[in-house]
């Protein structure tokens, strides 16, 4: 639902002389906003987009007017009648949550040449409330019962359909986008962000609910892109605060690097890609301070965010917990972006209840996004729909540097089970797991064969597969470096250079823990933990996902990133109470190799999707609730494409469907 406030909030920004875009560009010029738009208390409007002047010939007189909600029609049909007319409003309500039956105040009709507006389009308009009509003049009209301007576009009046606010001046309609605010009650994002028009940067957008504390994200119509043929067109994302936009702050969730470095003047080729494939950004989501695994309670420069799931007070996971709980608590969104260095989106994504990918090591460009530990670093994605989950993968990544393998000719017959992490602790949510494999099983032929990745790695000659502590020490040793060399020795000087009586910037405890450790690893050290994971990469991979012409890889893993069916909290005391589980990250004593590392170490693809949600009684609402229940498939590296395949072979089957937004996925 969208919050009504109080006061208009174009009147407001009005009142403040808010800017969007640059100084000289205000989201509103208008002295009488408060009145005129006294029923639009949760839209936002561009500065003007397009201004559309009267033919000379014309015999009507523009007066000066209020604002006017306003629709752009672009029919592609010449006969303009009230069917047509019916059907595109009932079109436009299904796609957009922005334009609604208010914006027929005015309707600007970019007709095909010839058109022709019969009698009962006339009737339409009389019959919802249009109080002025502008047609182009080759646009043929036999009754003028709206006030009729006869308005001759100028070189910038080509524009999308959809919602606008208008002005009628100077014998002119000034046209602004309309944007719909939705507030952030997850506490999810860092910054709303909108385009800086005819500009390819970016601004910043700085509204607040104040009574809440919550950040309002502006999101342009749907229709704007209705006749755009990308395949991502209007599809609305939400970037995580590690990766370059031009125009805006990336600040890696640290304050102290927002006081250092200035809004980007470049955009990560990641996100460029995205955009070029017609994805509308809408906002950055928050991170964990410069994407260490910090737990909830320690987050000190941004708050956590809350997991929409049951109670509210479920933990969202890591680095990326801003997207995934995006993701799983806002229907206005389409996709989410994150990274996974060491489970930062397959967690979130199992505790939201949504689907999230670590792609093969390499799948996308890494360029201007801050790093972690650069040899395990990805990028990743959040979706609701598995349809949608199925093509972003493919369009997104890059099949050259990570081959998609496109052409396999079947599905992996081995669904590999590995015994030493099964089964899970909530009997419950290991039916649900059961229930799937047996559907796999039923509709695909797949067989489960009960593997030990324990028992291999122990079996191993190589010195860095015997021991917990020496796998565990490659993540250590590439963070510390990586982080350090990455960021932390820049932004130190930096924040120095600028601050000579303060010292060391204020950071948060782990992030000085992790730079406190990066001056004393070497160049031969780091050299070595790369041929130690490559070893380790090789060791796994030759045991397990062994390469098949016909299917890429020979076996999928099945594996859970969750806290094993239980709920596990934000707040840590109530951790300890009977029922709650430890996030995935937190037991690393129960596993010689913790299953969430397999991936990153074996360079292999790896999906959570949700398939089911479990009942909990929750301390904090003292009532049942429910919680998601994902399961994880890993593949061979460059498998990708046969996932996301299978993925949506899934979901035409019908055994994986789409989630919703809120309390419960189903």
């Amino acid at each position: 639902m969208v919050a009504i406030y109080p006061l208009s909030v174009l009147a407001l920004l009005a009142l403040c002389d808010i800017t969007w875009g640059s100084s000289s560009a205000p989201v509103i010029a208008a002295s009488s906003l408060s009145s005129a738009l006294n029923n639009f208390t949760s839209y936002m409007a561009t500065p003007i987009v397009a201004t559309i002047c009267q033919t000379p010939s014309s015999e009507t007189s523009l007066t000066e007017t209020e604002w006017l909600a306003s629709t752009i029609m672009r029919p592609q049909e010449q006969n303009i009648t009230y069917d047509l007319l019916s059907r595109l409003v009932q079109q436009y309500e299904a796609l957009d949550d922005v334009w609604s039956p208010r914006f027929l105040e005015m309707i600007i009709l970019q007709a095909l040449p010839g058109s022709q507006v019969e009698n009962s389009a006339m009737d339409w308009f009389a019959e919802h409330g249009v109080k002025y009509l502008s047609v182009t003049p080759d646009v043929l009209i036999t009754n003028s019962t709206p006030e009729l301007f006869n308005l001759l576009p100028s070189t910038d009046t080509n524009l999308e359909t959809g919602p606008y606010f208008s002005t009628l001046s100077d014998g002119c309609i000034h046209a602004r986008r309309a944007y719909l605010l939705y507030d952030d009650n997850l506490q999810a994002f860092t910054q709303a962000i909108a385009p800086v028009q005819h500009s390819g940067t970016y601004s910043s957008v700085p509204l607040y609910n104040g009574r809440y504390r919550n950040l309002l994200v502006p999101v342009p119509s749907r229709l704007y892109s209705i006749d755009d043929p990308r395949p991502l067109a209007g599809l609305r994302v939400a970037v995580k605060d590690l990766y370059a936009i031009d125009g805006i702050a990336i600040t890696g969730g640290s304050k102290a690097h927002a006081v250092v470095y200035p809004e980007r003047n470049n955009t990560a080729t990641a996100i460029a890609q995205l955009i070029e494939l017609g994805a509308v950004l809408v906002g950055v989501t928050k991170t964990s301070q410069f994407a260490f695994g910090i737990p909830p309670g320690h987050w000190n420069d941004d708050q956590y965010p809350f997991n929409p799931r049951g109670d509210g007070q479920l933990a969202t996971g890591v680095s990326s917990s801003g997207s995934g709980a995006a993701i799983a608590g806002y229907s206005w969104l389409d996709l989410t972006i994150g990274s996974d260095t060491s489970g930062s989106v397959r967690i979130p994504a199992s505790l939201g209840g949504t689907y999230g990918v670590r792609p093969s090591w390499g799948a996308q460009d890494m360029s201007n996004v801050l790093p972690l530990g650069l040899p395990f670093d990805t990028a990743g994605f959040f979706a609701r729909d598995p349809h949608l989950f199925a093509t972003m993968g493919p369009l997104w990544y890059d099949k050259e540097e990570a081959p998609f393998n496109e052409t396999f000719a079947s599905f992996p017959q081995k669904l590999l089970y590995p015994v030493d992490y099964w089964p899970l602790q909530n009997p419950d949510a290991q039916r649900i797991y059961d229930d799937f494999l047996n559907a796999v099983s039923r509709e695909f032929g797949m067989v489960r064969s009960d593997v030990n990745v324990t028992a291999i790695l122990t079996a191993s000659d190589l010195p860095v597969a015997n021991s917990s502590a020496s796998i565990l020490g490659l993540f250590q040793t590439s963070v510390a470096y990586d982080s350090y060399h990455g960021i932390g020795e820049a932004l130190i000087e930096g924040w120095e250079a600028l601050n000579p009586d303060r010292g060391y910037p204020p950071l948060d405890n782990e992030t000085r823990s992790w730079y406190s450790i990066g001056p004393s690893i070497s160049e031969d050290a780091y050299n070595a933990m790369l041929q130690g994971k490559q070893e380790l990469a090789d060791l796994l991979n030759d045991n397990f996902f062994q390469e098949s012409l016909d299917s890429c890889s020979d076996g999928i893993m099945i594996l859970e990133t969750g806290a094993s069916g239980l709920p596990n909290y934000r707040e840590d005391y109530l951790n300890e109470m009977p029922g709650a589980g430890p996030m995935i990250l937190e037991r690393l004593e129960e596993f010689f190799l913790n299953p969430v590392f397999l991936s990153p170490i074996t360079g292999g693809p790896e999906v959570s999707i949700p398939i089911g949600q479990v009942e909990y009684e929750s301390p904090i609402s003292q009532q049942t609730e429910y919680l998601p229940v994902n399961i994880n498939l890993l593949a061979r590296p460059g498998c990708d494409g046969m996932l996301f395949a299978f993925i949506k072979a899934l979901a035409d089957k019908g055994i994986v469907k789409t989630v919703l937004a809120g309390r419960t996925a189903y």
